[in-house]
């Protein structure tokens, strides 16, 4: 199957047994891809849960003074969603090697402030979710219905608030998109 992560197509294989056993062996392939560039395994964080359960996977990494952040939460567990992780920094650890993508821009992509889990925190908040929410088409809807309310060109709009609507709108649709 075919799932389209981070503008990429990736070939979707869902991982149906030795969870635990290939969660650790798709982390040490992720920590050798990033190795390609460069970047050591102490540099790296993978944010651990058990690898059966439907929750995003998340990792961090320091690289040359930038913050790198990933999260997805396309596939069926926790371990198949570092697999979706694994094949995306593959293809662009790979772009970045052949020259066709510059190792700057590749940092810009996943660069993030070091309290990304806090502004997500806070932003489901703002919209009146749970913490643990993880599904994007709720958080489009409730973003429309106070994009309403809060436009500048509504009578009730405020500038300020509208900008806050979309800081927290842009948060959470790239950790959930």
């Amino acid at each position: 199957m075919i799932i389209t992560f981070k503008q990429r197509e990736l070939e979707y294989r869902p991982i149906r047994s030795n969870h635990m056993r290939r969660m650790q062996q798709i982390q040490n392939s992720i920590v050798a891809t990033l190795g390609q560039l460069g970047i050591r395994a102490d540099d790296i964080d993978f944010v651990q849960g058990f690898a059966l359960k439907k929750v995003p996977a998340q990792m961090n990494w320091y690289a040359d003074g930038y913050f790198c952040h990933i999260s997805c939460n396309k596939g069926n567990s926790l371990v198949d969603n570092f697999a979706l992780i694994l094949e995306l920094l593959k293809q662009e650890v790979a772009d970045v090697l052949a020259g066709a993508l510059q190792e700057d821009e590749f940092y810009a992509k996943y660069e993030e402030d070091e309290d990304i889990y806090e502004q997500q925190r806070a932003a489901r908040n703002y919209f009146g979710l749970e913490s643990d929410h993880f599904d994007f088409d709720e958080v489009v809807r409730r973003y429309k219905e106070k994009s309403k309310q809060l436009h500048p060109d509504m009578p009730q709009g405020d500038v300020d608030k509208f900008k806050e609507l979309n800081k927290y709108h842009k948060i959470l649709k790239k950790e959930l998109e």
